[in-house]
């Protein structure tokens, strides 16, 4: 369990306020029940409140970072991934995978300007990369985002689920296997089987280990090892280098590109209502999206089959450092995946946004060109484009490049692309009057 420890101890240069450390108490044993260990014993006691108390106790740290081992089981044999999560207040977030395979080494940074980097480890060590929010490279393998497992939401999650589920609480320390004595949180199904269990040291009254079941089997066990609160973490950790790119003819210019063009076009649609047709400059930026997209497949299926040649002089640019010092290597395939990857999900996720005003056109117009339907289409489009973009991704754990698989990826994205130009095409653009 977590005992305070009365030293000052140092964090990158810096004093903490608040040290919490594990003694011997250990993840809890793989095999526990989906079954209730709060209600046999104490009824089905509001776990509300506490709830509420530890939600509390995790807002009121100005920043803090913790070492938490994951284990899933979604496969034969469980998989233990170890990382180390930082946050500061307002949403300043860094997470660092310790020991997770072939992630190991892999940095994700969410900064003070809003932008999500992520620094690749392993074999793709120093490849730094942009990424959306809902990016699938954020997920962890027990289906929860990176960049929302800062313990307030995390925690505001299980409230938010407790709106239409049980949620029970021992109102006293009881016995848990692995730890001795511990808090007990519950949220229970309708069936009264758990969904999610926490165990909550009794001294610190934070989290020890959250375990999640799916269709009453254990799913995963999220074990934290250590808590430092108020640690005065500098800024500067929550910053990466400048994203890689690919010197490969005019294709530099147009990944740098890529960011301006999705960041105005999330600009002029915020602007915008859902009730306003589509502009021609919209439409215009919407295109140059769509058209990048094409753009970036097509680059990705030449490239990767340049690379199988020695003599191919694409280079990717990288920061060797968080510093910002660059070094230049030759493109291997998982990096040009990567990087080229990345930029197209960033690219889908922008044009999600589109969605509602080419659904409204037909309603706000008096249109009769099957907006709804249009709109189905489109949504289609990016999903298709999205399953490319995961399989891509799968090929990021493989060291070998599956030719067949990029080219089959890349040609599914540019057809794709195909069908949202025409659905565009078919939304016609206001007549300005003069």
């Amino acid at each position: 369990m977590f005992e305070p420890v009365k030293q000052r101890v140092v964090l990158f240069g810096f004093l903490s306020l608040l040290f919490l450390s594990l003694t011997p108490a250990s993840a809890a044993p793989a095999n526990q029940s989906p079954d209730s260990m709060v209600i046999p014993k104490f009824g089905a006691n509001d776990g509300k409140p506490l709830l509420n108390s530890l939600l509390g106790k995790v807002k009121a740290m100005h920043d803090y970072w913790y070492e938490s081992s994951l284990t899933t089981f979604q496969k034969q044999k469980p998989v233990t991934e170890k990382g180390r999560f930082y946050f500061k207040t307002p949403d300043l977030i860094r997470f660092e995978a310790i020991d997770a395979g072939s992630h190991s080494g892999s940095v994700v940074v969410k900064q003070a300007d809003g932008k999500i980097k992520a620094k690749a480890g392993g074999f793709l060590g120093g490849i730094i990369v942009s990424l959306s929010p809902n990016s699938k490279l954020l997920k962890t393998p027990n289906g929860y985002s990176i960049v929302e497992s800062d313990l307030a939401t995390l925690l505001e999650g299980v409230l938010h689920a407790a709106g239409g589920q049980n949620l029970v609480a021992s109102p006293s320390p009881c016995s848990y296997p692995g730890l001795g004595r511990a808090l007990v949180l519950e949220l229970l199904g309708a069936d009264n089987m758990v969904i999610q269990r926490l165990a909550i040291d009794q001294e610190s009254k934070l989290p020890v280990d959250w375990l999640i079941f799916d269709k009453d089997k254990l799913a995963s066990i999220c074990h934290i090892e250590k808590i430092v609160s108020n640690a005065n973490i500098a800024d500067s950790l929550f910053q990466l280098g400048r994203e890689s790119t690919i010197a490969s003819g005019d294709l530099t210019k147009s990944l740098a590109g890529t960011d301006v063009l999705c960041s105005g076009l999330e600009r002029r649609l915020a602007r915008s209502s859902v009730n306003t047709p589509l502009d021609s400059q919209t439409k215009f930026e919407i295109k140059s999206l769509v058209d990048q997209i094409a753009l970036e497949a097509t680059q990705l299926k030449n490239e990767s089959s340049a690379n199988q040649s020695t003599s191919t002089t694409d280079i990717i640019n990288y920061d060797q450092s968080e510093s910002g010092a660059t070094t230049a290597v030759k493109s291997l395939g998982a990096p040009v995946i990567l990087i080229r990857t990345s930029e197209i999900e960033s690219m889908v996720n922008s044009l999600r946004a589109v969605s509602p005003s080419i659904k409204n056109f037909d309603a706000i117009t008096a249109g009769d060109v099957g907006s709804v339907a249009l709109a189905a289409d489109w949504d289609l489009s990016l999903v298709r484009i999205s399953e490319g973009i995961a399989n891509l991704y799968n090929l990021l754990d493989s060291d070998k490049t599956d030719l067949k698989v990029i080219n089959q990826e890349s040609e599914r994205i540019v057809e794709q692309t195909k069908t949202l130009e025409g659905v565009l095409q078919r939304i016609p653009t206001p007549k300005v009057a003069r």
